[in-house]
Order: structure tokens, then C-alpha cells, then sequence
């Protein structure tokens, strides 16, 4: 059919479709239909949400299959839509039939009706037109709402209910404890338990004792005797609590003597004291300190009356005193936690009216649960999720109509204290935000009688403690099954004994603060500068971050500066001159912001759940009494027990993601989080799990119970963000599919609402180059359009510095910016999710904030070479490259970036300035390192990774010789990768590009130190840290950074999509697309389905006897570049008789053929 025919074909049908009286059968149908990269969205924050679908061929071996017209229609109610055209003026939208090259269009076409307003909800649906001319049926009738878009759309209170440390370990005496030093066993780390007995004396004075406790904390085990007796068991994962030592004390001399085991293998360590009260009112601290002795050699048991005073037996010299903990970090087991708040109200529903629809908003600075009428609004779990809570947080929307009862109704909600209240990063602090926790929420009725009910959360509501007496993202829960106020959420239940909640962002207790004055003169003596922290101000409130306020005089002008905790103070500031003298520096807990100070927005990604259930696999008892179920699979969230239990028996439960040689848990590498949950339990048969927490593991432990346990009694419980798969890859190698599963894994766990880097110890903070290093793979596993576009919004709009750099992490906490490959993940992230998704909205809304970015670089910046620096190749293994080149790499490419985003945006002058700095940069780089025979100047492995993945960088001329010093350099360490996180993401595709085929299957395939099969073989089942977390014969590595579940190297999925099995986007969102397999010789065959927005794409090779098959599927619409690898020796045919594609073209040892959609077999064989 020619152009003109075809063209006059789909105007007659579309004319026909208009008046209705076209008949559906076309070949293809709009299917998966998404507004904002979601399906049925409730709750979405634009006005002109973007509709989406794919394409479906009815005929999956059709040919040349494509749409070239739709038509998009949506109303405020389904049954309009049930037949567009009966009442056309009862349509909100109606994109009339749209063809040409718009009418191609699948991606982000706007809602272009009305402006949709808070509250509104929309039903839409799709027809398209074919090739052929010929209509599709309708699509499916899809459906969106939005939420609350303004400010005064919301009528509700922030409230919770607060508590506080009771005495006698008030928030002043836990400050004590929580400073005091540790003492400990000298020595490196062993791969066996240690233990180590230490004594001190301490002299009572003269008086009458009232009362006496011992509080502290253990690394990992001690028991404490005094005088002789036991006193009481401590451990790292436990909470400091007074244990009641007044009846063994005496008068005069005193032991206190602890006995420490440290199972990991580290140096056993305690720190504590004794707290004396005197009848005269008076308080004595007699602490473990450097006079403290150790009274035994190694492992060995101490002579008999150590733990006595006078002992004059044998000793071993003074204990080693640190103030620093075992593990690094900060130790939080001196925080308070306080219990977690029931909420609840009850309301009656208009008499003599219709329901027609209730829905919850509800959001939490914190994270929360609502129940109606006992029953879950909904599955999420974590909501609303992390923020930057200083600047915004989000609300979710839930229609709650079936909860609804006529009647008397209880709307009921649980608070933690989540990221908001909770222990955050590696601080060791909570209430980094300023404030307990609070929950806000209104849940309105719609009758059909046009009348609206409010129910906001205000001073009407009840508030109470229960089951749940602490519940912390880090740390873990305490739930006592005897406290649970059974029916809370009901109508019925009796909350007459409840208190008032309180309302508002007010922090009740008084703030604390310290005059810091001479400190700040001291610190920024001879015109130093400093970071703001307890380490140069002292702390005059442990748990919180404070803030500093520094008044000062510059020249004859008065100042004043605040800056929190992390960030750095150099005065004078940038655009002042003068002497500097300070005035006045205090440093105070912050005030909680203003109600008015937090936007409160719709979500605009998707929740976290529950999505799949692991049984444990086996049980074992390492030591007596001490249960270890092994779930076979390292992963995030939590267990659930079914167990029958006694009324009051308390389980322990610890988790763990590898095992120490005598199969106890090991623990070191979660740093200062403690990762433990306590269950009190209740008479019978009870399931329990935690809330508002979890952990990173594959073994859970568990003390306390009766008798030996079943594996079935735990299952683990795997929790992520909605993450739809998007890719599969298979092959020969059994350790190549594991890995390709390691990267899934590892991705799951990590991607929690917030891309972390471990999701396990202290720290699971959204590093954003990690983010950056693994974007590819992780779009190639799971369509990750929604989650990054969620987390991208905090990283550009919320968390850029007031230098334009942008925060190390984001949520920041507490960090600067300003690093190479780190700060540049703004502006590499929301490219790629242009490429990848075809999301243009995104480059507009980030287009600011990233040119901001680039006017810093230029201040870094001299005649083209850039001067960063920051973590560099973080980990390399000792094969460093130049900071400049990498640094000045970056820069080019980020400049390219930024040119093809102003031509997108249609910014010609912005785009020439960025193209112009991008030639000049180039020019420069080239000049500087590379070399006449085109290798790299000061480089290894890395440099060639980012010279071969970074377009415009090498000369095609000097490619050759590049390519040859590549090999060099990968000669340098006999072939084995020496790359960091800068360079790891690259180095194999970049082998591939270099034509160094060879060289890239040899790392993919090494089953040695370094590598990824390396992990594979000892067992791994997501991606490490460290290449070496854990070998046979060195045990593990250092405590420090040692996680057993980071996706940064999982990266490597990138190269097995995009390079083995060769696909790659060469337009925006699949639109066009490379398959260019690479065929390995150490696999017999390899196989990729990836699940683009334009529907599915799949690239399969397998060896055959007489050659190679290849198999490969185009989606409608897209349009394919076809490289088959066939030797000259060799043939080509096709299944289908090349049927719809070009007549080949031979390039570099390839078969070059293009076509339209379907399925194609290629048999490359000799003849």
C-alpha cells in the first residue's frame, strides 16, 4: 500500500470511528494503560496527569505492526465511556482522532481538559489505528484520582502522644552513659569467639545506701557480678537498663567485675557504671574505666576470687580505654524509645443518607497504620514513606468506601516513629527532624445527595500506649502481647481511661542548649573553619541533631548564621569583607518547623508491601537454647512467627546475613544498628510480626522458647517498593542466572522507598552514586519509572545546597556535596529517565536546579579541565586513575547531557553555551591525557571505562590505540578488574565497545578474587560490598563497610542486557532500539525478555551445531537495528524469508538489518 493510499485509508476510517460506525479489528490494541507511570493511580498531584499504554498485536508474528493514529477520551464517570460517541458533550476530554507523527505517540500524551482539581477523579480509555488503517477495539477503561493539592484543601491537625525517659536513666543520665569510654580487649580481630575478664574496685563513702543500679552496654555478650555475685546480663542489642545492685553492695571496698564474649571474632569490650544514691540525697557514678585490670590471658578462665575486692591473684595489665565503639559509627543503646501511640475517634455517618464514596488522605511525620472499624485501609506498609521533611512530605490516598458502616464508625491509626523520630543514618541520632512523631488525616464522605462529611484528625481525638513499647526503623520492636488493647479500632471498645492527644508540631520537652561561644572563637582561631558537630561543641543534647547560631560582626556590619549539625562554618562568608568577631554561638536543639512550613503533597510514587513469603529451610542450635532458622535467600523486611506460647514468655530475635564458623549470628557489620525485636507473648497459639521497622538478613535467631523448633515457624517477609519486573536474562552458566538474580535481590532490598546502599546496618541513606552507577541495570530488572521519579524530586528539588552542589545523600542528612560522579547523579539520573522512560516532564521540573549545578562545576573549572575530586573510584583495588581525568570526563559528559536536555526543552541559547563548554572540555581532555598513540595518560582501568562509555571523548582516529592501552591496562592485573564504584558500571560494556570481547567475557565469567561468579561460588545471594566481604581463608572484612547486600556492583546487569544479549534504546523510551548480541564463547546460549514501555523485547542466542540461532521480538511501533555476528565463513537466513526487514549491510564482522515489529529467527551457519 503506498504513502497516499495508506494515508487515505486512515482518515476514512478515523472519519468512520468518529461517527461511530467503524468496526473493530485492528492488529493491534492499547493495553497496560498508566497515568504518571502508574496503573490506576488514587491520589496523583497534577492537574494534567500523562496517559500512557502499550501495544498488544493480536498476531504475535505479525510484521511491521505499528500504530499510526489514537484517540483518547476520559470522563468524570465509566459509564460515559462505555460509548464515547453517545454523549460526546458529556466527555472531559477528548483528544479527537490524532495522527500523523504525533499519532505514533504511546508516551506521556497530557489530559489537555479542564484542569483536574483535588479530589478529582477520572475514568479514561484508548482507541488506536493501525498500519493498515484499520481501529482497535476500546482498551480497558482505566481510572486515576487526584489528591490534595493545596494547602487549604486540608482541615486537619498534626497529633500524636508523647513520652519521656523516666528516672532514674532520665535523658540526662543516658547522656552520661552514652559518653562513657569503652574498655577492652587489645588485639586485632580473630576468626573465633573471645572473651576477656576485667575487675575494678571503687570505695563507697560513708552513709546509708537508698538505692544502687549497674547500666550499660557489651561488645556483644557480659555478665556482671558484683562482689562476688552475679549481678545481672548485658548485651549490644539491649537497651541500657538499671539493674538493681543496692542489696550486694557494702561499705568501703567494692568489685565490679564483667565477664565478655565477642562471638564475631573483635575485641570484647564493656562500657558502664555503677549509680549510687546516698539516703542524704547525694549521687556517686563509680564507671569501668583505664584502672580497670584484665584478670585472664586469651580465652582463658580467671583465678578463683577475681570478682571479689582485694583479689591479689594474677592480672594481666590495665584494660585498653577508647571512646570511640568497637564498630565504628555511634552506639544507640542509651537512646529512649518511646512507646508507639494508638490513635483513634469515633463518628456517626449522616442519618437517612447514601454513602456514594468515603476516601482517607492521611500522611505522617513518622510512619503510620490506619484501620476502620478494625479492618486495614490498605496493604502499604511504611507510609508516606521517606522525605526531605524540612521542605515536604506526602500523602496518601485511599478509597475506604467498603470500611464504611452505617452509623457509628472508629477511625483508628498506629504511629512510629519511622525516619521522621526514629535513629537516622549513621548520626546515632533521633528526632533528626526536630519532633516526635505525628500523624495528620482527614477522611471525608461523599453522599449521593451531593453532601459532604469531614472526620480530620483534631483535639477530639483519643490517644494511648499499648502492645507496641517501642517500635524504631534501625533498632527494632518491643511488643508485649499482654498489653494489646484488644478492639482499639472498633465502635465499641471502651477509651474512656485515654488521654487527650496532643496537637501540633510542638516539642514538649524543653529545649536544651549550651553557650558555645568561646568554642566557635577557639575553632575558627587563624581563619580555620569547621564542621558542626559535638566533636568541637560538646553535646548538650545527645539523640537530636542541634543547630549552631553564631552571631557575629564583619566590619562594621552585624550577622547571624545558623547551620546544623554536619554542615561546615567558615566565616567570613562568601560576599563579606572585613575582621570577624564573634558575638554569640549558642548550640540548641532546633525548633520543630511550622505547620505551614512543610508542604503536605499528593504521592507521586508508588507505596511499599508486602510482596513475596520465604519459609525458612532448615533450623539449627549453635548454642544451647539459641535457635537459627536459615531462610536460604538474603533479604529485607521481616519474620512472622507462629508459635504457641506461655503468657509472659519473652523471645529475643536477632538477624543476621552471614554466619560466624561455629553458627552463631554475625553481627559486627550492622554497626550501631542494633536490629532487634522482642515479643512478649500471650497464653496460646499466636502469630506475630514486627511494625514500623525492619532488617536486612537471611538468618534470624531466635531465644526464649520451650522446646526445638520447625523451620516452618518462621517465614521471612520480603518488603520493597511496588517494583514491576521488567527483565529476565538466562544462559548456559547456572552462576551467570544466579548473579543476574543476586543484582534482582539486591535491588529489591535496597530499593525501599528510597534507593539505599544496605539496607541492614546504620546507615541505609540514598547514596546517590550508587544510585547513579546502577540506574541501567535497575531499569533493565524493574520498570523503575515511578520509584526514581519520587526519589529524583528530593535529590534535585530538595536536597541542592545553597552552593548548587547537591547532597552526598539524599534525603540529606547531615552531609555535604560536591563530588565527582556523586553530585552528578541530578543530572545523569533524570537524563536517563528520558532515555529510558521517554519522560520529558522531568527534564522541565529538574532543568533549574541542574543548570545550577553546572554554573558550580564552572567554578571548578579551568580552560576545560575540571578539578572536583571527592570519594573517587571509591574501593578501587589499587589501580587508581587521575582524579582530573575522571573529574574532567564527568564534566564533558554531563555538558552533553545538559546540551541534549536544552534541545529537548527547546533552549537553543542554553544548549549552544553547554555545547560550546562540552568542545572546549574535549579539547582540553584530549590535550592532557591522552597520548599520541591514543592510550591514557595516569590511568587505569578505570580512565578506559569512562574514555569508551563517554561519548565524543576519543578521537575515532586513536580508538585502536586506546583500545591497545586498555588492554595493557587490564594486562597489569592479570585481567582481573582493579575498578571502584566510578569505574566497576562501565568496565565491561567499555571492553565491549573497545571491541576487547574477550577481555569483557573473561571478567563475566572469573570464578576468582575479584569477581562476580567469586561471590556466586561462596554462596552469595545478593551483591556484596566488597568484593572480599567474606573468604575462606581470611574470614571477613573489616566492620567498617561490610555489607552483605549493596547493589553498586550489581551494575554489571547493564552489561549481560545490554551487551551479551544486546539490547539498547537508541530513541527515547524504546522507540528505537539497537540488538547487537555478543556471542561468548564460554556459553553454549543466552537469553534476555525485557519488558520496555513499549512492550515486550526479546533477544535469545544459542550455538547449534551447524552455527548460531538468534531470536528476536520487536514490540509494535519500535523500529530495530539488527547486528548479527556472522564469520565470513558463515550464512544468513531467516525464518520468515527477511520479511519486513532491509537488505543487510556487512560492518565490522556484523550483518546490519532493519525492520519493524514481530518475531524473527536468524540461523547464522555454514553452508
Amino acid at each position: 500500500m503506498g504513502t497516499a493510499s495508506l494515508l487515505k485509508g486512515v482518515v476514512l476510517a478515523l472519519l468512520a470511528c468518529l461517527l461511530g460506525a467503524c468496526t473493530p479489528g485492528g492488529s493491534i490494541k492499547a493495553t497496560d494503560l498508566a497515568a504518571e507511570f502508574r496503573a490506576n493511580p488514587d491520589g496523583i498531584g497534577t492537574p494534567h496527569p500523562r496517559l500512557s499504554w502499550s501495544l498488544t498485536p493480536r498476531d504475535p508474528d505479525a510484521r511491521g505492526v505499528e500504530q499510526r493514529a489514537y484517540r483518547v477520551v476520559a470522563a468524570f464517570d465509566p459509564q460515559t465511556l462505555r460509548d464515547p460517541d453517545a454523549r460526546p458533550d458529556a466527555l472531559a476530554f477528548d483528544t479527537g482522532l490524532v495522527d500523523g507523527q504525533p499519532g505514533r505517540d504511546t508516551r506521556s500524551v497530557p489530559y489537555a481538559g479542564k484542569p483536574l482539581g483535588s479530589r478529582a477523579r477520572l475514568w479514561w480509555r484508548v482507541m488506536v489505528i493501525d498500519h493498515a488503517g484499520k481501529p482497535s477495539p476500546w482498551s480497558d477503561i482505566a481510572t486515576l484520582s487526584l489528591g490534595l493539592m493545596r494547602p487549604e484543601d486540608w482541615h486537619a491537625d498534626w497529633i500524636g502522644l508523647d513520652a519521656k525517659p523516666q528516672a532514674p536513666l532520665t535523658a540526662e543520665r543516658r547522656d552520661y552513659f552514652r559518653k562513657l569510654p569503652w574498655a577492652r580487649a587489645a588485639g586485632g580481630p580473630e576468626r573465633s569467639p573471645r572473651k576477656a575478664h576485667i575487675r575494678g574496685e571503687f570505695t563507697l563513702p560513708a552513709g546509708e545506701i537508698e538505692s544502687a543500679y549497674f547500666a550499660g552496654t557489651a561488645d556483644q555478650f557480659a555478665e556482671v557480678r558484683i562482689n562476688g555475685k552475679e549481678a545481672g546480663r548485658i548485651a549490644r542489642w539491649e537497651f541500657i537498663r538499671p539493674i538493681d545492685v543496692t542489696g550486694l553492695l557494702r561499705r568501703g571496698s567494692n568489685a565490679v567485675a564483667v565477664s565478655v564474649l565477642n562471638e564475631d571474632g573483635h575485641n570484647p569490650a564493656v562500657s558502664g557504671a555503677v549509680i549510687v544514691r546516698m539516703k542524704d540525697g547525694k549521687e556517686h557514678a563509680f564507671a569501668i574505666d583505664k584502672s580497670c585490670l584484665f584478670v585472664s590471658s586469651a580465652n582463658a578462665e580467671p583465678a578463683a576470687g577475681w570478682d571479689m575486692p582485694g583479689y591479689a591473684g594474677p592480672t594481666y595489665g590495665n584494660v585498653e580505654i577508647s571512646g570511640s565503639q568497637p564498630w565504628g559509627s555511634h552506639r544507640n543503646t542509651e537512646h529512649f524509645l518511646p512507646p508507639v501511640p494508638y490513635l483513634r475517634t469515633t463518628f456517626e455517618t449522616f442519618p437517612g443518607k447514601t454513602v456514594a464514596a468515603a476516601t482517607l488522605y492521611s500522611t505522617a511525620l513518622g510512619v503510620y497504620e490506619a484501620r476502620l472499624n478494625g479492618k486495614d485501609v490498605t496493604p502499604d506498609v511504611l507510609s508516606p514513606g521517606w522525605t526531605e521533611y524540612s521542605k515536604r512530605v506526602y500523602h496518601q490516598t485511599y478509597d475506604v468506601t467498603a470500611l464504611l458502616d452505617p452509623g457509628t464508625n472508629c477511625l483508628g491509626v498506629l504511629l512510629g516513629d519511622g525516619w521522621y523520630a526514629g535513629q537516622l543514618g549513621f548520626t546515632g541520632r533521633r528526632e533528626f527532624y526536630g519532633g516526635p512523631a505525628r500523624f495528620m488525616g482527614q477522611l471525608e464522605i461523599q453522599y449521593t445527595d451531593g453532601s459532604t462529611q469531614l472526620i480530620p484528625t483534631n483535639a477530639l481525638w483519643k490517644a494511648s500506649f499499648g502492645a507496641w513499647r517501642h517500635a524504631d526503623i534501625y533498632l527494632g520492636v518491643d511488643y508485649d502481647a499482654r498489653q494489646e488493647l484488644q478492639g482499639w479500632d472498633t465502635p465499641t471498645y471502651n477509651d474512656s481511661a485515654w488521654s487527650p492527644v496532643a496537637v501540633g508540631l510542638s516539642n514538649l520537652r524543653q529545649a536544651r542548649s549550651a553557650d558555645v561561644t568561646n568554642a566557635v572563637r577557639s575553632a575558627l582561631a587563624g581563619g580555620k573553619s569547621f564542621v558542626v558537630g559535638p566533636a568541637v561543641l560538646g553535646d548538650p543534647a545527645f539523640g537530636v541533631v542541634k543547630t549552631l547560631t553564631v552571631d557575629y560582626r564583619v566590619g562594621d556590619a552585624s550577622r547571624s548564621i545558623s547551620l546544623r549539625e554536619g554542615e561546615r562554618l567558615s566565616l567570613p562568608q562568601p560576599g563579606e569583607s572585613g575582621e570577624v568577631t564573634i558575638l554569640r554561638a549558642t548550640f540548641a536543639e532546633p525548633p520543630p518547623p511550622a505547620p505551614g512550613q512543610i508542604a503536605v503533597e499528593p504521592n507521586p510514587g508508588e507505596p511499599m508491601r508486602r510482596h513475596e513469603e520465604l519459609v525458612a529451610r532448615s533450623v539449627s542450635e549453635p548454642k544451647p537454647g539459641r535457635f537459627v532458622f536459615d531462610l536460604g535467600q538474603n533479604i529485607v523486611g521481616w519474620p512472622r512467627l507462629l508459635i504457641n506460647g506461655r503468657e509472659g514468655q519473652r523471645l529475643v530475635v536477632r538477624y543476621a546475613e552471614r554466619l560466624n564458623p561455629d553458627g552463631t549470628l554475625y553481627t559486627s557489620n550492622l554497626r550501631g544498628a542494633t536490629s532487634t525485636d522482642f515479643f512478649t507473648l500471650a497464653q496460646g497459639t499466636q502469630t506475630i510480626e514486627p511494625k514500623f521497622t525492619f532488617h536486612g538478613f537471611q538468618y534470624v535467631e531466635v531465644t526464649g522458647l520451650d522446646d526445638k523448633p520447625q523451620p516452618e515457624m518462621v517465614t521471612g517477609v520480603v518488603v520493597h517498593s511496588l517494583l514491576p519486573p521488567a527483565g529476565f536474562f538466562s544462559s548456559s552458566n547456572p552462576l551467570l542466572d544466579r548473579l543476574i538474580l543476586n543484582t534482582k535481590w539486591g535491588q529489591k532490598g535496597n530499593y525501599l522507598d528510597v534507593p539505599t546502599d544496605c539496607p541492614q546496618r546504620d546507615e541505609r541513606l540514598g547514596w546517590t552514586g550508587d544510585a547513579q552507577f546502577f540506574m541501567n541495570a535497575a531499569a533493565y530488572n524493574f520498570d523503575i519509572s515511578s520509584f526514581m521519579s519520587r526519589w529524583l524530586r528530593t535529590l534535585v528539588l530538595d536536597a541542592q545546597l545553597p552552593d548548587g552542589t547537591f547532597a552526598h545523600v539524599a534525603p540529606n542528612v547531615a552531609q555535604s556535596g560536591g563530588s565527582t560522579a556523586w553530585g552528578d547523579a541530578a543530572i545523569v539520573c533524570t537524563h536517563a529517565m528520558h532515555r529510558i522512560y521517554a519522560d520529558v516532564r522531568i527534564l522541565g521540573d529538574h532543568y533549574e536546579p541542574m543548570k545550577r549545578y553546572i554554573d558550580w562545576l564552572d567554578t571548578r573549572t579551568t580552560a576545560g579541565i575540571a578539578k572536583v575530586g571527592g570519594f573517587g573510584d571509591w574501593v578501587n583495588l589499587g589501580d587508581p586513575t587521575n582524579q582530573e581525568l575522571i573529574d574532567t570526563a564527568y564534566r564533558a559528559e554531563l555538558l552533553r547531557m545538559m546540551a541534549d536536555i536544552a534541545s529537548i526543552l527547546g533552549k537553543p541559547d542554553d544548549q549552544a553555551r553547554f555545547s560550546r563548554s562540552r568542545d572546549e572540555t574535549i579539547a582540553a581532555f584530549r590535550t592532557k591525557f591522552i597520548a599520541d598513540d591514543g592510550s591514557l595518560r595516569d590511568s587505569g582501568q578505570t580512565g578506559y571505562a569512562l574514555l569508551f562509555t563517554m561519548p565524543g571523548l576519543l578521537e575515532e582516529a586513536k580508538r585502536p590505540g586506546a583500545a591497545d592501552g586498555f588492554r595493557r591496562a587490564m594486562a597489569r592485573t592479570n585481567n582481573k578488574l582493579a575498578t571502584g564504584f566510578i569505574g566497576t558500571p562501565r568496565l565491561v560494556p567499555a571492553l565491549f565497545e573497545a571491541g576487547l570481547n574477550d577481555l569483557a567475557e573473561t571478567l563475566l565469567l572469573n570464578e576468582d578474587y575479584p569477581g562476580w561468579l567469586f561471590q556466586v561460588k561462596l554462596g552469595a545471594t545478593t551483591m556484596w560490598e566488597r568484593w572480599d566481604g567474606w573468604t575462606p581463608d581470611r574470614g571477613f572484612q573489616d566492620v567498617g563497610m561490610n555489607s552483605f547486600n549493596h547493589y553498586a556492583f550489581g551494575s554489571v546487569a547493564d552489561a549481560l542486557y545490554g551487551n551479551v544479549a544486546g539490547i539498547r534504546p537508541t530513541a527515547p523510551g524504546f522507540a528505537s532500539v539497537l540488538i547487537e548480541p555478543t556471542v561468548l564463547a564460554g556459553l553454549t546460549n543466552a537469553r534476555a525478555d525485557y519488558q520496555s514501555v513499549r512492550g515486550p523485547i526479546r533477544s535469545a542466542w544459542t550455538k547449534t551445531p551447524r552455527g548460531i540461532r538468534f531470536e528476536i521480538e520487536i514490540p509494535p511501533g519500535v523500529q530495530a537495528d539488527i547486528a548479527l555476528p556472522v564469520p565470513n565463513d558463515h550464512r544468513v537466513r531467516e525464518q520468515g524469508g527477511f520479511r519486513g526487514l532491509s537488505a543487510p549491510e556487512t560492518r565490522s564482522g556484523r550483518h546490519w538489518f532493519r525492520g519493524g515489529s514481530g518475531r524473527y529467527v536468524f540461523h547464522v551457519e555454514k553452508p
